[in-house]
This record gives structure tokens, sequence and C-alpha cells, in this order.
């Protein structure tokens, strides 16, 4: 991708005509575009990116006609995406079914560009250096050091507004239907900065929850556990009365994650019941949180390793027979513990909980789900400075959330990756039952992209991920919680010099933090401290990570 003399005048020629007009005008929010009576955008000279495109004057009249696809081109984009995991014989993204046929559809070449796995940051970081770059990147923007308004200004990626204007109907379309969603495509500057992968649902959000040995809890005569208490209950009944060596199969992230909230806190920044800000840890209930841990590590409830467990350790745990209860996901740990103990234990069986809270009929306080929009996903796709062909590139994303493009997306060519029953796109047996033994993740990634691209990911597809219904069950139970109230958006994210602050801050708390937990709950330390505990992560800077937090949310809300 070697840029000559002419491209690199072309394009400071374009700089300079973008800083000119950029002191002339002020953002605007594309799904409020302020327009003409002949379709002429307000703010199309403002935001102008740094090539014009061809036929279309700064400042002249936006073309937001959709395309016609296949469009008519010999244009070649270049896609960077550190999604590099391909099963089976798949090595290269370039040969699969699926990109084949995107390519059929949109009329555009592609050719993909993936990093060497464990290589993926610093082939990033390398590639950002030398500006000479792909056409699209797929990256999660919001990791970028000062956040992807850093990174339009760096002259990394370009603003988007007047492209999705003129070329990107149908995510305007997205964007336009939901103010909630424009406000996270956008930097507190008002720049939209990426295509997005969006899930439509909330059904789909939700990832991770509590799994119960449900053919324990019946042979034992006990219900389901909702609150703590009832929680351990029945890890001490699995102990002494099903031999379980470590009762409950976790490490600590998922504790935190699962047990911090029943006591109305998280690890990390929430808005507590007044809608005030709040860090977790430094909060009294922590050491309750604390305390009760401590007591179910005493007592051998929990894996005296907890703390250096990875997933695979829990799984061994679980399907040994070692732990009846575990935090999970719906597809990646519950459907295949099921899968995996068909024809050995045909007793065996799951349930997925409700996130536990101290009070019986109590809303649990947040649970674990994503929002719509994951800044951090690496499937989102921004047009850097190095595309030659800005146009082509807006309208061949924009394709992906076209009714055509989704359906494509999500499943795959009709009779190949999917088959309409009663109107309902069915994924094939090349899926379902793969004659490669490809799992149904590994062959949608072959022959459909659900969950590798920018594009909106249907329910149906979620559906079909997790078809049992155990895991349909457990995602229903999962979904109802008081995430609305206590959630602080992650898009709200510190910039400018108070961006290296503020990851300066929470690098040195969280190390402190995490090894203090450790200590505490193996009676390494005793709790009897837990105010020395608070006092030194006041020390390190929480209350200042707490006030520069709270003006990155201010600017967020006023978007």
């Amino acid at each position: 991708m070697k840029r000559n003399a002419q491209r690199i005048v072309s394009l400071l020629l374009g700089l300079c005509l973008l800083l000119t007009l950029a002191a002339c005008g002020e953002k605007k929010d594309v799904s409020s575009q302020n327009t003409g009576a002949n379709g002429t955008s307000a703010n199309t000279a403002s935001n102008m990116p740094a090539v014009t495109p061809a036929g279309t004057a700064a400042g002249g009249a936006a073309n937001t006609a959709a395309a016609v696809y296949p469009m008519k081109t010999d244009v070649t984009l270049t896609i960077w995406s550190s999604n590099n995991k391909l099963p089976g014989k798949y090595n290269d993204k370039n040969n699969l079914p699926f990109y084949e046929g995107l390519e059929k559809r949109t009329g555009v070449k592609l050719e993909c560009i993936t990093p060497a796995a464990g290589q993926e940051k610093e082939a990033f970081n390398l590639m950002v250096a030398s500006r000479d770059m792909p056409d699209i990147v797929q990256y999660g923007w919001l990791g970028y050091p000062g956040g992807p308004q850093k990174a339009i200004e760096d002259k990394v990626i370009l603003s988007l507004n007047d492209l999705i204007d003129q070329y990107a109907p149908n995510l305007k379309k997205v964007i336009s239907s939901d103010k909630e969603l424009s406000k996270m495509l956008k930097t507190d500057s008002g720049d939209y900065y990426v295509f997005p992968f969006i899930r439509e649902d909330p059904f789909q959000q939700v990832y991770r929850g509590p799994l119960f040995r449900k053919d324990w809890l019946d042979e034992l005569g006990l219900k389901e556990p909702e609150t703590v208490d009832e929680w351990y209950t029945a890890l001490k009944a699995f102990k002494e009365k099903k031999g379980a060596t470590a009762p409950l199969a976790v490490n600590l992230e998922y504790m935190n994650q699962i047990f911090a909230q029943a006591y109305r806190i998280l690890d990390g920044y929430y808005y507590d019941d007044n809608g005030k800000l709040q860090y977790g840890p430094i909060q009294p209930q922590f050491r309750d949180y604390l305390t009760e841990m401590k007591k179910w590590y005493d007592e051998d409830l929990i894996d005296k390793d907890f703390s250096i467990r990875k997933q695979a350790d829990l799984d061994t745990n679980i399907l040994s027979g070692k732990s009846g209860a575990t935090i999970g996901n719906a597809a990646g740990q519950l459907g295949k513990y099921l899968n995996a103990m068909k024809g050995k234990d045909d007793k065996f069986d799951l349930v997925g909980s409700y996130y536990p809270v101290l009070k019986a009929g109590e809303t649990p306080f947040r649970g674990l789900s994503d929002p719509k929009y994951t800044g951090s996903g690496t499937t989102n796709a921004a047009i850097t400075t190095s595309c030659k062909n800005v146009e082509i590139a807006a309208k061949f994303l924009d394709y992906c959330y076209s009714d055509e493009g989704k359906m494509y997306i999500n499943f795959g060519e009709e009779g190949v990756g999917h088959n309409m029953v009663s109107g309902y796109p069915t994924y094939s047996e090349l899926i379902t039952k793969n004659p490669e033994g490809l799992s149904f993740s590994q062959a949608c990634q072959i022959y459909t992209s659900a969950f590798g691209f920018a594009f909106v990911q249907d329910k149906r597809y979620t559906e079909q991920l997790s078809p049992m219904p155990q895991q349909k069950e457990a995602i229903n139970k999962w979904v109802k919680t008081d995430r609305v109230k206590h959630d602080v958006p992650s898009y709200a994210s510190p910039t400018g010099s108070e961006a290296n602050e503020y990851a300066t801050i929470m690098t040195n708390v969280g190390t402190f933090k995490d090894e203090s937990m450790v200590k505490f709950i193996m009676g390494v330390d005793s709790l009897d401290n837990f105010d020395k505990f608070t006092s030194e992560i006041k020390k390190i800077g929480i209350e200042r990570a707490l006030q520069i937090k709270q003006n990155a949310l201010d600017k967020y809300n006023s978007r």
C-alpha cells in the first residue's frame, strides 16, 4: 500500500481545506441533520474529510441516495482486523466463502489483513505509527490512547459525519431512530467515528451468569438459590453430600462480577440508588462482601486456587464433578457442558440461576450484560486517512446495515448457510451439523460473519446459538436486573491530558485492589485492616479518578 507523492500532496491540500472550513461551522448530529429544501447539508463543509469525494464540492449537495448493489467498480478495499482465529483448515479470511459472497453482493473486491496471533496490539501500533494503513480498520476504538476523538485528531481515522450523511443511508436510518445509540457512536466533539457492531435486542446483550447442577439440587431437595444465604446452603450441601471438593468453580474476576453486586455495589464504577457515581471497593459494603467470600474460602466452598484459575480449570471442575456451581456463558459454558455430558451422565443437568441478592424478592443490582454497542469490540470499522476511495468504503460498509446485508452477514447465503422455514432464517446443517466437525460458532465464521463484522446482529442468530431450553431460560433470567439504573456508560471516556492521568491511576488502583482482595479472602491479611485498604486506594488517587470520570460522564450526557 505505497502512497505516491501525488497522494501526499492531495492529502495535505485536503487537510488545509478541512482546517479552513472547520473554523466556519459547527458539528451537527447526523440524527438531526439540518438540510435545505434542495437537500444540501448545513454542515457538509465543516465535517468534510481530508479527501473530498470525487465530483462533490465541499459544501455542495449531499448524495443521500442509497447505492445500487453490486456497485460497478474495480476498487479493492483493504480491511484490517484483529479477529484472526479461524477454525479447521481455514487460515486466511480471503479464502472464506463468506467474504467471497460479500464481494459478489457489494461489487467490491476485498483484501483482508490479520496480524499474527498474539501480536495484535504490536501490529496495530506499528500500523498507526507508520501511517501506511489499510482502508478500513476494525478495532476497539475506545481503547485508542485518548479515545476515538484523539484518533481523528491524530489523522488516523476520519470523522464520518458527512460520509454517513452522503453515502450511508442505511446506517443513518439506524442512528436516527435511536438517540441513545447516536450518543454512543459520537465523540464529545460530535464526530461519528465508526461503523458499529450493534446487538438489536436485550436478549443478546446478556453474556454470563450463575450456573448450578440442577440434578444435584433436585436430589438434595434444594430450590434454586436466590439469596447469598441460599447459595451458602447449596454449596455446603454439595460439599458434604455430593463430595464436591470445590463446590463453587470460580475465579477472582467472576467472583467480583457476581457476588459484589448482591451487596448493591460493583467492583468498579456504578450509580448508587440516588444516581451518584461511586467506586465499589471503597464502600463499606465491600467489606461485607469480602467477609462472606472469606467464610466460603475458609469452609472449602470455593477453589483454594481461585486467584489463578482460568476458564479451562472451571470447565474441568464442573465436568468432573468437583464443582456443582460456576459462572458461565449460555453458549460457551452452559451449552458446552450439556453437550459434553450427553451419553456420559444422563442425569447431568444444569440450570441458569438469577444473580444473587441479599433479600428474597430483590431485583439483582446490575447483572452481566453489554450495551447494544460495545466500543471496545474489535468488530467496529473505521475508515482511515489512508483510504483513497472513501465514498466506496462508506457505501460498502453501509451495505451491512441494509436488509439484504443484515440477512447475509447474519445467516449467509440462502440454501447454503440457512434456509427459510416459515419465514424464519434457520441455519442449515452446514452450520448446525458441520461435516468437517466444526462447532456452530466455528461454522458461522466460515459461511457468515454473525459476530465478526460491523453490522446489526439479528436476535434470531442468538436464539439459534443457544437453542436448548436451559440456555433460553438462563438468558431470560439474567436479563432481569436493575442495570439501567446503575450502569455507567463505557463510552464516557476521559480525553486529553486527563486520559493519561486517569489510566495511570486506575492501573495502580486495580493492581493494589486485586492483590489486597486475595490476601483478605485467603486470610493473609485481616479484614480489620479494611479501612487501611480504602485509605490506600484514596492515596493512589481514586477520588481524582472519580472526578475525571464524572467530567467524562457530564460531557457524554450533553452530547
